[in-house]
Parts: C-alpha cells; sequence; structure tokens
C-alpha cells in the first residue's frame, strides 16, 4: 500500500478497513474534487472497505463537486458521509451521496438551484447560459430524487430558492440517515453566519484529538502495507518494494488515463471558445448588415417622400410624420405614392373631358386640385366662382370627400 500518493492533507488512513477523507472548505479552491475522485479509486484498490467523508463546506464549483459524486456513487467501497457544519450548495449534494449519511445535531444543510457568477435560471438572458443552468439543475435534482424519494416538482421547488435544514429537519425530510450528538462540540453561537460556523468546526477539528489509533497506525505502517498487498506481514523491504512497484504501475496508468481526459476537456473548451468567437463575429457582421440596410431604407423612403412633395402629392409638413411611418416599410410607401398618382391622372381625365375650355386652358387639363391650389390659387378660385359643381368634383376626386 502506498500511502504516499494520497492526498495527505486531507486523506487519512485509519485502519486497514477504514479511511477517512476531508471536505473542509471550498470546492474547486481549496478541495480539488478531482483528486478526491481519485483517493475514493486509490481507497477502493487498496481494499479499504468504509470510507467517511466528513463535510464542512459552503459549496463551490459544480464541476469539480460532481468528480467526488460520481466517484461516491460508484464506488465499491461503503461510502459514509457526515455534516460537521455545514454542507451547502455543492457540498449539500456530495453529503446525499453517501451509503449512510450523518449530521452533527448543530449543522445545516442548504440545497439551492446552480449559478454561473450572478447568473440564475430566472435572471439570466443568455439562453446558453439558461440552457446550461437548466441541465446542471436537473442533474442535481436527480441526486435528491434519488436519496429523499420525492417527485422532481417536489425536488425543483426546494432549489428554486436557498432552503436550509437543520439536522432534526434534515432527518425529516429524509435527507440524513441519523444524527450525532458529539462529547465535544465546536462553539457555535445560534446568531452566528454560516461562514462562522465552518470555521469554528474546523477549529475544533484541526487540534485531531478525536482522531484515535493515529500512533499504532504509523508503528504498524509496514505491516498494514504488507497485508494490504497480500503479503505475509512479516514480508521484507525486497518483497514489499516488489510489490508496491506493481501497484504503481497499475495506479500510474489510472493517474495517465486521468490526464488524458483532463486533456480532451482542455481541447473541448478550446474547441467551445473559437466556436463561440466566430458565432460572435458572425452575429456583428449580422447586426452591420441590418444597420446598412434600415440606413439604406431610410435614404430611399426620404427620396420618394422628397419627390412626391415636389409632385404635390404630399405637404412639406407631411414629411418628417411620412418618413417615421415608411422608415421599415418602403414599398408600402411606394404603393400609396402609386395610389395617389392614378388618383391624380383619375382626376386630370375628368377635368380634361368635363371642364369648360374658358376656366380651364387647354395646357392646365392635367392639373388636379392640389396643383392648382399650389400653381394657381386664383385660377381655382375662379373655376369655383364660375363652375362651383365643378370645383367640388375636384376636391371630392382629389380627397375623396365632400367640399364642406
Amino acid at each position: 500500500m502506498d500511502l504516499s500518493k494520497l492526498n495527505a492533507d486531507i486523506t487519512k488512513v485509519v485502519n486497514e478497513d477504514t479511511a477517512e477523507i476531508l471536505i473542509y472548505g471550498s470546492i474547486g479552491n481549496k478541495i480539488d474534487g478531482d483528486l478526491i475522485a481519485r483517493d475514493i479509486k486509490m481507497l477502493e484498490d487498496m481494499g479499504i472497505k468504509t470510507i467517511v467523508e466528513r463535510i464542512n463546506s459552503d459549496g463551490g464549483y459544480v464541476t469539480n463537486g460532481l468528480s467526488v459524486v460520481t466517484a461516491n456513487l460508484r464506488s465499491k467501497a461503503e461510502i459514509h458521509t457526515y455534516n460537521d457544519g455545514i454542507a451547502a450548495s455543492m457540498a449539500g449534494i456530495i453529503l446525499l451521496t453517501g451509503n449512510k449519511i450523518f449530521a452533527a445535531d448543530y449543522s445545516q444543510i442548504m440545497l439551492h438551484e446552480p449559478r454561473i457568477g450572478n447568473e440564475t435560471i430566472d435572471k439570466t438572458k443568455d439562453e446558453k447560459i439558461k440552457n446550461a443552468l437548466m441541465a446542471i439543475r436537473d442533474s442535481l435534482s436527480k441526486i435528491i430524487q434519488n436519496r429523499t424519494g420525492k417527485g422532481k416538482d417536489d425536488v425543483d421547488e426546494i432549489l428554486k430558492d436557498e432552503t436550509w435544514y437543520s439536522a432534526k429537519q434534515a432527518k425529516k425530510a429524509g435527507l440524513i440517515d441519523e444524527i450525532v450528538t458529539y462529547a465535544k462540540k465546536p462553539k457555535i453561537k445560534s446568531n452566528m453566519e454560516p461562514s462562522d460556523i465552518i470555521s469554528a468546526v474546523a477549529a475544533m477539528y484541526n487540534d485531531n484529538s478525536h482522531i484515535t489509533n493515529i500512533k499504532e497506525i504509523k508503528m504498524s505502517e509496514l505491516k498494514l502495507i504488507a497485508s494490504n498487498l497480500e503479503l505475509d506481514e512479516n514480508a521484507n523491504v525486497n518483497q514489499i518494494n516488489k510489490a508496491v512497484n506493481k501497484l504503481q504501475k497499475e495506479n500510474g496508468n489510472i493517474v495517465d488515463e486521468n490526464t488524458t481526459l483532463k486533456a480532451d476537456n482542455e481541447t473541448l473548451k478550446a474547441d467551445v471558445t473559437e466556436k463561440d468567437g466566430i458565432i460572435t463575429t458572425q452575429k456583428e457582421a449580422i447586426d452591420k448588415f441590418e444597420d446598412e440596410k434600415k440606413a439604406l431604407n431610410k435614404t430611399m423612403v426620404e427620396q420618394d417622400v422628397d419627390s412626391a412633395i415636389e409632385k404635390g402629392l404630399f405637404k412639406k409638413d407631411e414629411r418628417e410624420n411620412l418618413v417615421n411611418t415608411f422608415i421599415d416599410n418602403h414599398a408600402g410607401l411606394k404603393t400609396v405614392i402609386g395610389s395617389l398618382n392614378e388618383r391624380a391622372a383619375d382626376i386630370s381625365n375628368k377635368i380634361n373631358t368635363e371642364a369648360s375650355s374658358e376656366l380651364i386652358p387647354e395646357n392646365r387639363k392635367d392639373w388636379d386640385y392640389r396643383k392648382w391650389e399650389k400653381e394657381d390659387a386664383k385660377g381655382l378660385e375662379k373655376i369655383k366662382n364660375s363652375d362651383i359643381e365643378l370645383y367640388k368634383k375636384m376636391y371630392k376626386d382629389q380627397y375623396g370627400v365632400e367640399k364642406v
């Protein structure tokens, strides 16, 4: 048994059947979930039958924590998880993956939906982030469903907001199996924040006074190594070294496998980053094209409105309203102008066939009411005074209503 390969800061072999792992601190920062998963596999291969995971953590990175979750669920060893103070967020999920789950009578569990920075499922405007958070939420929800027997809707409601459980509430909710009362307790007050509780538990644990058999373990380490290597307990150093070298080679393959997986993961991340960059560039190009298209459409609308004003189809003070109305509908403006041109032509034809040659000279027979109004208001007044019916007809043909 090569104990040197274990993460000595957090993993201890208590005796030939039992090991202990401390998950004390933020996951993904102080605590490396990938290393813990590796230690669990190594302890299992050493023949350790029971792995005790002691938890006092405010949570951390979901992906790093899921390494521990998967290792726990797949381990052939019996996993016992203990909530020594706070098991919040991802640490709470790890707690729930034990074969047996214990909680100190002063401990607290907190569960909630995943988040990326300040982004949450309800608040994020990024559809990709929302989909990722929902997928993670469903994975965490499934772990809680399997532990408690609750339905998905009930668990999703628990995760929607931060939900805190005392040890008694956690047992009633089916989150833990047993409440533990220690003879020696951390100095915890009722008004303490979760971070203060974590610190108090860590301070108590650091004296190592509750860990038994440490001296005996160190004294009998060689015999324990020989036993786990399936050698006679009195095996000599050469025999132990040979067996250890063989085990190191086997474990090295596992480490190499893990290294390859990490490299593949980094490559995948790089690919995703590159594709995100391409998508961003394409979106910027599309936005630029849309802006140019809008600018061109506005220019064409302004030109057509100005031309129609010159022809007398619109008044000058109508220009701004017309441009704003048709700025995104140039085709609609052309249809309106075409309709007004047809009406003007129709009015001119009617005037040509019905107007008196004395009132309307030959060179003005194509004039409509607005043209008269603009070019020869006195002549229009003369038509009104001389032939009121013709005047009314010209007005109605122009505006579609009777002259009041």
